[in-house]
């Protein structure tokens, strides 16, 4: 994992998910989400408790991939199609290139687009780590009923901020 020290130093850019920050972006979140680790297991007792086999489950903001390559592993013995959206070209690159890297591609796909604007096709479940916060505040509400609305009956939505 490559380490993060982007922003050491002067002359601090304005902040865009671009290839140097898909580069670090592991090691950022790592750094600086608290219990990163812990939320992404609960995620996963969460999904295997609750999913049937053949449900689809959606990554929106997915970053570099991290938490569905989690998932994937952890729920191996569930049918599941597991998509991560993101508006970032350097982060779905990243995200494809490790999906590869750990034989994850047949399970887990990756699309370049708009979360707010994205198809959501009957998902058992929606997961937004840590991405609401990058919609902005007066389309939020908007964004959270369609996803709502797509959800199959007895699926759910896991929103962490």
């Amino acid at each position: 994992m490559a380490k993060d020290e982007l922003f050491k130093g002067s002359g601090v850019r304005p902040f865009e998910f671009n290839d140097r920050v898909a580069e670090v972006f592991d090691d950022m979140l790592a750094r600086s989400v608290p219990s990163y680790a812990q939320v992404m297991g609960m995620i996963g007792e969460l999904l295997a408790r609750f999913l049937r086999s053949g449900d689809r489950v959606y990554d929106l903001g997915c970053s570099t991939g991290n938490t569905l390559l989690e998932l994937a592993r952890r729920l191996e013995g569930i049918e599941l199609a597991f998509i991560g959206i993101d508006n970032s070209p350097a982060m779905i690159k990243k995200a494809t290139r490790k999906a590869e890297l750990f034989s994850r591609s047949d399970r887990i796909r990756f699309i370049r687009e708009d979360i707010t604007r994205a198809g959501l096709d009957n998902p058992g479940a929606v997961i937004l780590n840590y991405t609401l916060q990058f919609v902005a505040p007066a389309r939020r509400r908007d964004f959270l009923d369609r996803v709502h609305a797509a959800i199959r009956v007895g699926g759910f939505l896991i929103l962490s901020e």
